[in-house]
Formats: C-alpha cells, sequence, structure tokens
C-alpha cells in the first residue's frame, strides 16, 4: 500500500475519474488527517459528474441504511427504481453476495454517463451495505461509475481485498507552516515547536493552535507541552493502545511525563519493565535514543500525558524524579518542576535545557524551556541561566530558538542588558534575516565597545555581513564606522574591520589590490574563525574560487557549528559563481542537513534551491523556486534578491528556447541592475545579449554589449572580461564573429567557469550554423555538451549533447506515423481539417480520427492546446 502526501492521493484519485474504464480507489487515512477535505477537493476538481455521499455512524444499525445512501447519489428516477430492487434473500454470504451482483446486474442495465461517486467513511456503513459495497467496487465495468472510498486505519480489509489501495500520509513541514502562517495566534516559532508534536495531522495541528494564548503571536509565551489532548488525540490513540496489557499500558503512560526516559531509571522504578521495553521498541510504540527512549509518536504521547488526575501525575514525577537522579540531572530537574518545592527551579530548567541541546536532545530542551517560561514571572530575574541557554543554542545552530529565549519581556531595547545576552540575540536576529537592528548593533557597540571586546567584534561583523549578503554596502560602510570610531589598538579588531571592508569593495568592484594579502589555510594559533570566514568570502567575491573554496573548508571542517553553517551557506555561493554545479549541489545537501532552525526563512534558500534545479532541468521545480524567491523579496525589500530571481528565470528561458521570455526578463534585470555597480554581482549580460540576437533585436544587443564595457572598464574582474568577449562575438553578426568566438574560448583557463565557457561554445556552434558550417557546428556542440557534464550543468549538456531527454524534454506525442506528422506540420501551419483532408488525399472524418488519438496522446482536449503544446515543444528543441 503507498503512502501518499494528499496532493498526490488528489491527483491520483482525479486520474481515476477521468479514465476511460470504471474502476474504484480506497484512501485510508488515520483520524483528522484530511479524508473528507480531499473528497470535497476531488469534487470540486473532477472533470465527470461527481457527488459526495457522507456516511452516517449513527445509522450503522440500520441494515442497508449505507446501500440506500449510495442509491440516493444517483439521483433522478433510476434511483428510484433501484431502492425497490434492493432486497436481500438472506444475510448469510451467500445472499449478500446474490443481492450485490443484483445490483450491479440493474446498474449496468441504466447506462449511465460516466460519474464519480465519493462515499467518506466507508467503514462506518452497517454490516450489510459494507458486504454489498465491497462487491460491486469490484464489478464496476459497464455500469458508467467510478468510486472514491474513504475509510480510517487500518482498512476493512475483509470486504476490499484486492482493490487498488493508497494512505494518506502526515503533512510535510512546509505545509504544516502554511497551515501556521495563516493561523491568527501563533509565531512562526511557535509554530514550528508545535507542528513537531502533531505528527502532520491537520486536526491535531489546528487543536493546537487554537490553545495557544492570544498574544502569543505578538510576544511568544511559554507555551505547555505536551499540548493539551483533544478528541482527535483520542480517537488516534485508542487505535494503537487499545490492544496493549495492563504492563505495557502503564509503561507508555510514565514515559509520556517527561519528553526522555532514561532507560536504567525506568527500569529501577518498574520490576520487570525491561522486557515490556524491548517489546514496545520492537512495536515502533517507543524509540531508544543512546541510553534514552520515548514515545514514537507525540500524540499518543499527549492523549496519554493528560490521563488520569493532577495529583497522580504529581506522584509520577515524584518516583521519576528518585528514580533518575542517579543517571540524569536534567530530567532529574524536569521532574522535580512539578513538585511542590520548586525554589530555584527556573535557572535550574534553563541549565539543565542547555545541557540537552549539548547532548543533542533539542525538542527535550525545548520542553524545559517552555516549562522554565511559564514558571517565570519576569526574565531578568534569570539573565545569567538564560546567557547560558541563548548561548548554546547559537554556537548549534538554533537560530530561531536562540532568538525566542533571548528575547527580554520589555521588548525595546535598553542598553543595561548584558552584552552576552544582547550580542546572541542580535546575531541570532541577523543571521535568520531578522528586523534590521543596526541602530541596536550600534547602541552595543559604543556602549559595550570596552567591554567584552571580542562579542562585540563578532556582533559587529555579522551586521556589515548581513547587509552584505544584501548587497547594501553603503549601510554596511556606515556600520563599519562606528567599529572604526571605537576601535582602541587590537590586532583581532582590525583585522576583523579590514576583512569586512574587503567584502564591501569586492562587492563594489573596487580594483583589487595588485598584491593582496591572503591569509594562510591552515588557522594560526589564536586566529578567529569568523576571520577566516570572511576572508573567504572576499575571496569569492573576487573571483578567486579555489582560494575560497580552500579556506571556507577550513570553516566548515572547523570545531564550531554556527561558523560551519554560514561557510557551507558562503561555499554555495562560491561554487554557484564558479560554475561548478556539480559541487554547488554537495554543498547544498550539506546545508539541509544542519538545523532546520537555521534555515528558516532564509532569503536566499530558494534562489539556491532554484539554481541547483536549473542545472539539473527540473524546470517546473525551478519556477516554483523563482516564485518563492521574488515573494520573499518582496516581503524584505530587497531589490538585489528580486534581481537575482528574475536573472535566473531568464536563464531557465534560455535554456529552453523561449528567447522572447529571456529578453523580457533580462531587459528587467537590466533595469534593475543600476542599483548595484558592479556587474558581477547580476551575471545576466551575456544571456542578455544573447537573447537579443536570437530575436533579431542585434540594436540591443550592441547596447548591451558596450553597457557592460563600460562597467567593466569602471570595475574589472575576470568574469567580467570573459562576459565582454562572449558579447562581442554575440552581438557580431557576419564571419567576423568566428574569429571573435575563438579568441573568446581561448581566453579561458583551467580556474575559469566551466559554464561560462559551454555557454560561450554553444553560442559559436549556433553561428556556426547560421553561417552554413554543421560540420563545424555539430563538433563545438558536442564540445560544449562535454563541457557542461564536466561541471555538472547536466540539462545543458543533455540539450547540446543528444542524449535522452528527460519526460519533460521529449515530444508530447512520442512515436507517431509518417502520416500523422504530416498531419501536425500541416495542423501547425494553421490549416483547417477539411483542407489536410483534401492535400492528404484523405476523407474528412480520417482526419479527425487521427486528430483525436493525437489529441489523446499529448493530454489536450482541442485543437487550439494541441497547437499550443507542440509550438512549445519546437521552442524547447529548437537550436537551428
Amino acid at each position: 500500500m503507498e503512502r501518499l502526501e494528499p496532493d498526490d492521493v488528489l491527483r491520483r484519485a482525479l486520474d481515476l475519474l477521468d479514465a476511460t474504464r470504471e474502476d474504484a480507489l480506497l484512501v485510508l487515512g488515520e483520524p483528522g488527517i484530511g479524508k473528507s477535505h480531499l473528497l470535497q477537493q476531488i469534487a470540486g476538481n473532477a472533470g465527470p459528474p461527481t457527488t459526495v455521499v457522507r456516511v452516517r455512524a449513527a445509522e450503522s444499525s440500520y441494515p442497508l441504511s449505507g446501500i440506500a445512501a449510495f442509491i440516493s447519489s444517483l439521483r433522478g428516477l433510476e434511483s428510484a427504481d433501484l431502492v425497490r430492487h434492493v432486497t436481500l434473500r438472506s444475510q448469510q454470504p451467500d445472499g449478500l453476495h446474490a443481492a450485490a451482483h443484483d445490483l450491479i446486474a440493474l446498474l449496468q442495465g441504466m447506462s449511465f454517463p460516466p460519474t464519480g461517486i465519493l462515499i467518506d467513511g466507508v467503514d462506518d456503513l452497517d454490516p450489510d451495505s459494507l458486504a454489498l459495497m465491497g462487491t460491486i467496487a469490484a464489478h464496476l465495468g459497464g455500469t458508467g461509475l467510478r468510486l472514491v472510498l474513504t475509510a480510517t486505519e487500518p482498512a476493512p480489509a475483509e470486504h476490499f481485498e484486492g482493490m487498488p489501495t493508497v494512505a494518506i500520509g502526515p503533512m510535510s513541514e512546509a505545509a504544516q507552516m502554511q497551515v501556521a502562517d495563516e493561523h491568527p495566534s501563533t509565531d512562526r516559532t511557535s509554530a514550528r515547536i508545535i507542528a513537531q508534536r502533531s505528527g502532520g495531522n491537520p486536526a491535531v495541528l489546528l487543536a493546537h493552535l487554537d490553545e495557544l494564548a492570544p498574544g502569543t503571536a505578538q510576544r511568544p509565551t511559554g507555551l505547555k507541552l505536551p499540548p493539551a489532548s483533544s478528541t482527535v488525540h483520542e480517537r488516534i490513540a485508542s487505535a494503537v493502545l487499545d490492544t496493549l496489557d495492563p504492563a505495557s499500558l502503564e509503561i507508555l503512560r510514565i514515559a509520556s511525563l517527561a519528553p526522555l526516559c532514561h532507560a536504567m531509571a525506568l527500569g529501577d522504578l518498574l520490576d520487570g519493565s525491561p522486557h515490556v521495553v524491548e517489546d514496545l521498541v520492537e512495536d515502533g510504540l517507543l524509540v531508544r535514543s543512546g541510553q534514552y527512549i520515548r514515545l514514537a509518536d507525540p500524540r499518543v504521547r499527549t492523549f496519554l500525558a493528560s490521563t488520569g488526575s493532577a495529583r497522580d501525575r504529581r506522584a509520577i514525577h515524584a518516583r521519576l524524579a528518585r528514580a533518575t537522579s542517579s543517571y540524569d540531572a536534567s530530567l532529574t530537574v524536569w521532574h522535580e518542576s512539578f513538585g511542590r518545592d520548586t525554589t530555584g527551579t527556573v535557572d535550574d530548567l534553563l541549565r539543565a535545557s542547555a545541557q540537552l541541546v549539548n547532548d543533542g536532545h533539542t525538542d527535550a530542551a525545548v520542553e524545559l524551556a517552555e516549562r522554565a517560561l511559564r514558571r517565570s514571572h519576569s526574565l531578568d530575574d534569570h539573565t545569567d541561566a538564560l546567557v547560558v541557554l541563548c548561548t548554546c543554542l547559537f554556537e548549534h545552530r538554533h537560530l530561531a530558538l536562540t532568538a525566542r529565549y533571548s528575547t527580554r519581556e520589555n521588548t525595546p531595547f535598553s542598553t543595561d542588558q548584558p552584552i552576552a545576552l544582547a550580542s546572541v540575540r542580535l546575531a541570532s536576529q541577523i543571521l535568520r534575516d531578522g528586523p534590521a537592528v543596526d541602530d541596536e548593533v550600534r547602541t552595543v557597540v559604543r556602549h559595550h565597545g570596552l567591554d567584552g571586546r571580542d562579542r562585540v567584534d563578532v556582533l559587529l561583523c555579522l551586521a556589515v555581513l548581513h547587509r552584505a549578503e544584501s548587497w547594501e554596502v553603503e549601510t554596511a560602510r556606515d556600520l563599519l564606522t562606528v567599529g572604526r570610531d571605537t576601535e582602541p589598538a587590537h590586532r583581532l579588531t582590525r583585522e576583523r574591520l579590514s576583512a569586512a571592508g574587503e567584502i564591501l569593495d569586492a562587492l563594489d568592484g573596487t580594483p583589487e589590490p595588485t598584491e593582496p594579502v591572503l591569509l594562510p589555510l591552515a588557522p594560526a594559533p589564536g586566529l578567529p574563525t569568523d576571520l577566516l570566514l570572511m576572508r573567504g568570502r572576499a575571496l569569492a567575491l573576487r573571483g578567486h574560487h579555489q582560494q575560497a573554496r580552500d579556506m571556507l573548508a577550513v570553516v566548515i571542517n572547523g570545531p564550531d557549528p554556527l561558523w560551519a553553517s554560514i561557510a557551507t551557506y558562503m561555499s554555495i555561493e562560491n561554487e554557484l559563481d564558479a560554475g561548478e554545479f556539480r559541487m554547488a549541489r554537495i554543498a547544498t545537501r550539506a546545508w539541509e542537513q544542519r538545523s532546520p532552525w537555521t534555515l528558516e526563512a532564509h532569503p536566499d534558500e530558494p534562489w539556491i534551491r532554484g539554481w541547483c534545479a536549473y542545472s539539473l532541468g527540473a524546470i517546473d521545480e525551478v519556477h516554483g523556486h523563482v516564485e518563492a524567491s521574488l515573494a520573499r523579496s518582496t516581503r524584505a525589500g530587497n531589490s538585489g534578491l528580486r534581481a537575482r530571481a528574475i536573472a535566473l528565470r531568464g536563464a531557465v528561458a534560455m535554456l529552453t528556447g523561449d528567447h522572447d521570455q529571456a529578453v523580457r526578463d533580462l531587459r528587467q534585470v537590466t533595469a534593475l541592475s543600476t542599483r548595484f555597480r558592479n556587474p558581477t554581482l547580476l551575471r545576466h549580460w551575456a544571456d542578455y545579449v544573447e537573447a537579443c540576437a536570437r530575436t533579431e533585436r542585434h540594436q540591443e544587443a550592441d547596447v548591451a554589449t558596450r553597457l557592460l564595457e563600460q562597467r567593466v572598464t569602471t570595475h574589472p574582474s575576470r568574469w567580467g572580461e570573459l562576459a565582454v568577449a562572449r558579447c562581442r562575438a554575440i552581438s557580431t553578426q557576419d564571419e567576423r564573429s568566428l574569429e571573435l568566438f575563438t579568441q573568446a574560448i581561448g581566453m579561458f583557463g583551467p580556474d575559469d567557469s566551466a559554464y561560462e565557457l559551454g555557454r560561450t561554445q554553444g553560442a559559436l556552434s549556433h553561428r556556426q550554423k547560421q553561417l552554413g558550417d554543421p560540420a563545424a557546428s555539430c563538433q563545438t556542440r558536442t564540445q560544449a555538451a562535454a563541457t557542461f557534464e564536466q561541471c555538472g550543468a547536466e540539462s545543458w549538456a543533455r540539450r547540446l549533447g543528444g542524449q535522452p531527454e528527460t519526460p519533460q524534454d521529449q515530444s508530447p506525442l512520442g512515436a507517431i506515423s509518417t502520416e500523422e506528422q504530416e498531419i501536425v506540420q500541416r495542423l501547425v501551419a494553421g490549416q483547417r481539417t477539411r483542407d489536410i483532408a483534401e492535400a492528404l488525399h484523405l476523407s474528412v472524418r480520417a482526419v479527425e480520427l487521427r486528430l483525436t488519438r493525437l489529441y489523446r496522446l499529448a493530454g489536450v482536449t482541442s485543437r487550439r492546446d494541441l497547437v499550443e503544446v507542440l509550438n512549445q515543444s519546437a521552442r524547447r528543441t529548437d537550436w537551428t
């Protein structure tokens, strides 16, 4: 049985309703997973007429009530006639079987048009109707009916054995966050914490979100974890717990009272429990993680944690505190916090939470921290413990959690905040692309510049990096001025400010010093990781990609997980700029494996994913990432990110051969580029010139080439030299361009971008074919394909190398006859059906029959749609 996401189940059901033959599909899912909502979506998107039948569990005691509801859904006189024929000779299996076949025969005789019947909750049918429906669903041929049935897991297998069956799987994290974003009472971090405890069940998620305090969206407050139980929790848990013996239930109930249980402590608490625990682990109800165990399903834990009286739960906590004290101090603090004597509990919980973060148990750490928030009257009384927790979270890249627990209750920033807490809070906001904190950074630097100098320097450089990554160079320089105004005679401070200045100079396109001073690749004693990272970023922006790769690798493989995460992100951009797509994809996978809290709402995430998808030729996926990137740029007011997203969309248009769209996109990028003086920031120029040349906009191509030449003269770079050479060759139309192409290709060295080389070779191949030299064109095209293959640009390698296309690149009609090819050519040329018939000496009916087959192959229903599909296919494959 397949377990699919809701959208995939929807497509599967719609395909069944649109199929040429009758069939049935059984859709399973746990309570609250959205089966009823799915049927509404199916009904709203189905092609044939479709009816939803609601099964009423209260009517399950009435024989044949379910079949009566099914028949009434057919409407009209036919349903009235059928009702009179629904009688049972016997309620024995043979009698039910005979009645079902009588009904099938009647349905076949009614000659229904293709009709969809969606039955919600088939497992709630009365027993006789359930038996009849199982037989009917297996013999739908000739009835015109297509059935989609839903049932709560496990399936009523006795009656539906052999039927095509799928199960609705849990919602993805992205889908859960989309639901949470639309809820009025939550901030995003609270929503993520809640979502991690909903098991991907939408009903559970909404129940948890509804329980949040009304002010949560404005100011995060401590969450009750595990959350409150609901009727959906009870139904989900009952399916798991009803078959367990009392000993197993007792162990699960005890384990539900803590985010983690120490296995040895549990063994001491309950004699003879080890074998029961192992059985529960083997059955998948408990999960073992080293010396700890926890409940596998958070919904079951939520239900169990709310059973019994509060007095009973406190008694169990007290027993667990005593049993755990010999093994784990952090969990002991958790259990003791439920007792009557809670002196010092908040500080203890915060410090215990930090220890759990260090041990890799972040979810458990969150529960302790949230309990501390709920028990605290004012976090100002617990600053030292908060510093410990937030520093620990920050160092382990849990940036959203860092911001959550370091935000003071009196939200305005004040200078009496300890430098440690202020620094870690502002740093987490900067790295998450949160609201602008420039003024607060200036306040910290001016008021704490001589205290905790290292923390102040790191904070200032992070703020500069944040602005630099958004290409806000002038704002970043203003921040650097604050650092220089308060600069003491400290070598590392001077080097940090100098490295940050190098990044800004590179972004600005300031000419590079003739003899740049580079740090050694191995970190010198006392050399901080953030300084290495900034030097590596400056090298990448200057186009020294191999040196940047080596420098960033030192940080990635160093001891600091936070800086390693930032360096991994920077290494992706370095590989993309270097044209090394295969290495960029590897770095992206490493980035994905790091904490999801780090990547949350990162502005460049969809743009990076879009480029990786572009390199693989996943065009639909690229467009989705571009739209996400544009949405983020709009929310953030980031014109640089917007320009990069549109430039990527233009590159996709070049790949698919839609040169008119490429001109429109890249013309827009050129207009946006006036805000960014350095042409290496938006590397769209050569694509723009080529798109203009392909669409006969030669004057526009000449103007763009001259504009790029002017910018490269003012802001020189290696990329700029190569791009200008390619643009000159493309914008020259006669045979002189061949020499210019040869010169441009000859300029590439082993350290230059193989992707840019392949694009130049591809443009030369096109020009050679234009000038009547197909043999040379074919040879150059092969070289370009090999170059693209070398750098991992698989989309371009397939496009130029004659390799088998991916499914989205294949002709939509597949293999068709010579006669049908002739019909296709005349159809695209605009000829009418009668004209085509006369030209090919066929009858009009014969042409119509062949067109019907072509419609089916292309997945369309009209002549206009077929012509559009054919034109799109031609644009994708046209390299003439």
